[in-house]
């Protein structure tokens, strides 16, 4: 008895793998190498890994933040290095602290099963 479909496939590993690789994809596809992105939620470094591109801050797990930083001035960094691209998956802890942030350089372009692309704004 095989798998007969990739999200299917991915789907075994966990609940977010086949998230991952479609918010990757995307990323990929819709970004240069040298562009930096944000995501915020579980399993981030996975998205990160996979579209091969890397966060403007150091912390590329919301535990990072958590642990050795925190929201307010996560969200004073992210906005003096904005990312093209800033991902907020379903399952994200809440962070007021970047809304303001969205509202003014955004635009969402997507929702890939359940996570929210926002594009930076030219």
């Amino acid at each position: 008895m095989g798998i007969n479909s990739k999200d299917k496939y991915l789907s075994e590993f966990n609940k977010y793998t086949a998230r991952n690789y479609g918010v990757a994809d995307f990323l990929a596809n819709s970004s240069f190498k040298n562009d930096k992105v944000f995501v915020w939620g579980p399993d981030s470094p996975t998205i990160y890994a996979l579209s091969r591109r890397i966060p403007p801050i150091k912390y590329v797990a919301d535990y990072h933040i958590f642990d050795y930083l925190n929201l307010k001035d996560a969200a004073k960094m992210l906005s003096a290095n904005k990312p093209r691209f800033i991902i907020i998956t379903q399952e994200a802890k809440s962070f007021i602290e970047i809304t303001n942030l969205l509202r003014q350089n955004y635009i969402l372009v997507s929702n890939t099963d359940n996570a929210e692309i926002w594009s930076l704004l030219n």
